[in-house]
């Protein structure tokens, strides 16, 4: 495996569909690349306003997903019936063996930093998640989808 193999891999988050928007009938719902890259932002103004460190905050949005390129985007409801979290940090364990060592441990640190909610930062890159969802919401309301 390579860093090129890698990039290829993290670019079908691109394809790959967020799923809980099926359940408001939306037919073709955002990507995970797209909302990891809004989020980000969000993360990095969030972290700006909080005096925190801010590229912390949106490295830690930027690569809190990229799992789903192996287990796809899993909505709330399959959380009922799968050890989603287990599979989550086996798929990103498995992923950063494609990089160099010191790169792959960087990620892995920021995606545990993220899930363990333990630094400002971590908190505030959750708060990025969770607004740019709402945002997404919002946007789809305003396009007529009722069910959000």
């Amino acid at each position: 495996m390579s860093i090129v193999d890698y990039l290829f891999e993290i670019g079908i988050l691109k394809k790959v569909k967020r799923s809980g928007w099926w359940f408001a009938k939306i037919k073709d719902p955002e990507s995970v690349a797209e909302h990891v890259q809004r989020a980000a932002v969000i993360g990095f103004i969030l972290g700006k306003i909080e005096k925190v460190n801010a590229e912390k905050c949106a490295l830690l949005v930027l690569f809190h997903d990229n799992h789903e390129t192996r287990i796809l985007d899993l909505h709330k409801v399959a959380d009922r019936y799968l050890e989603k979290k287990k599979a989550e940090v086996q798929a990103h364990t498995e992923q950063i063996k494609q990089l160099p060592t010191e790169i792959g441990k960087e990620i892995l640190s920021l995606f545990t930093e993220y899930e363990n909610q333990q630094s400002k930062e971590a908190i505030i890159a959750r708060d990025a998640d969770l607004l740019e969802c709402a945002i997404t919401a919002k946007e789809y309301i305003e396009i007529g989808y009722q069910n959000i």
